[in-house]
């Protein structure tokens, strides 16, 4: 359980630094583990090569959602 919370907590961490003047402590981590969540029991159904990508693409769509505040 403690893995899993450092992992979404260093996945955040690199969220916050694709967004400009974001720090980790200002996004939501209960959005955010959702999300990341969400995006990772998606790759099951994804080919191997098709991992890696999808994986940096948590990073690259932050923008994209508003979480920021909570």
């Amino acid at each position: 359980m403690l893995l899993a919370y450092n992992l979404i907590r260093y996945k955040m961490l690199l969220m916050a630094k694709s967004l400009p003047s974001v720090h980790p402590n200002q996004l939501s981590f209960r959005d955010a583990a959702s999300y990341i969540i969400f995006k990772l029991t998606q790759l099951s159904s994804q080919t191997p090569g098709n991992v890696p990508r999808d994986v940096l693409d948590i990073e690259r769509n932050t923008r994209n959602l508003s979480w920021m505040g909570n």
